[in-house]
């Protein structure tokens, strides 16, 4: 009797694609500009050598990378950021030339969580959400860490005199 040996081949990453609303220009020179670049969730430092995720910003004559660019490119929690620049760009993608990526949060960091409540970084402003599910429960965001525990506080049952 023979056995048959199934075989899984790992199942393949959906790399997330950078979206024009991602893309914020610092200051344009006569040759070249500096840009801001928050990724989207679930990108990560190694998908930035995918020429293909810059498609949709590719798209959009009012942010579109051209040769030349400066890159200041920040993880999607914060944690970490690259210098790039862009080494050749067309209409579908743009190639870049990686400088550095390094850590851009202290390693200790943590932000605040009572234990069922925690704060957390959205890419653009911090929030509050349960940690069992990670549903949003304090909207809209805020832009400190002290204004979500404020509200992340004011979230408790209050006493009634």
């Amino acid at each position: 009797m023979t056995s048959k040996v199934e075989t899984t081949e790992p199942e393949e990453r959906i790399i997330p694609e950078i979206k024009p609303e991602h893309v914020q220009v610092n200051a344009s020179g006569q040759v070249w500009r500096s840009l801001l670049i928050r990724l989207p969730e679930g990108l990560i430092s190694d998908d930035l050598r995918t020429p293909s995720i810059w498609k949709k910003v590719q798209a959009n004559n009012q942010c579109a990378l051209i040769k030349m660019d400066r890159l200041f490119i920040l993880g999607h929690d914060e944690s970490w950021a690259c210098e790039a620049i862009v080494k050749r760009a067309t209409s579908a993608e743009a190639n870049l030339v990686i400088l550095k990526v390094f850590s851009f949060r202290e390693a200790d960091e943590i932000l605040f969580n009572d234990g069922k409540l925690e704060i957390y970084w959205d890419g653009a402003a911090y929030g509050v959400r349960r940690m069992s599910d990670h549903v949003r429960v304090v909207s809209p965001g805020f832009s400190t860490e002290a204004m979500a525990i404020d509200a992340l506080r004011k979230t408790y049952p209050q006493k009634v005199a």
